[in-house]
């Protein structure tokens, strides 16, 4: 199972379907939308350039830390990986132990990052 709901994440899911049901009145009524109490484990899953196939896991409310499962083509697990939470590797590139991803700056304007995964 994966990590909770927060108060937060409660709010914004109700407030999509608050808004739904104001704009779009439908011909019948809407069936009741239940907002889950604990998010999927799997957030992300992709492949890097070197075919590895990384899951990206629900991180806990408040933690700042993203992580991920790495597996090679054949399925055989690799490693896990850690990075800045605010840092999107799905739109960047990753070979070897090297990261290009896109972290939103000052003023949420995207900016470039290169990490390197060191082995623990």
């Amino acid at each position: 199972m994966g990590p909770q709901v927060s108060a937060a994440e409660r709010r914004r899911e109700q407030f999509v379907v608050d808004s739904v049901k104001a704009n779009f009145p439908p011909a019948f009524e809407y069936p009741t939308v239940p907002i889950a109490d604990r998010k999927p484990p799997v957030k992300y899953i992709w492949y890097d350039d070197d075919g590895r196939l990384w899951v990206q896991l629900w991180e806990e409310d408040g933690e700042s830390v993203a992580r991920a499962h790495v597996y090679d083509g054949g399925g055989d697990f690799l490693f896990d990986a850690e990075w800045p939470l605010d840092v999107s590797l799905r739109h960047g590139a990753i070979r070897g132990d090297a990261a290009v991803g896109v972290a939103l700056g000052r003023f949420d304007v995207p900016e470039i990052v290169r990490m390197t995964f060191y082995a623990r």
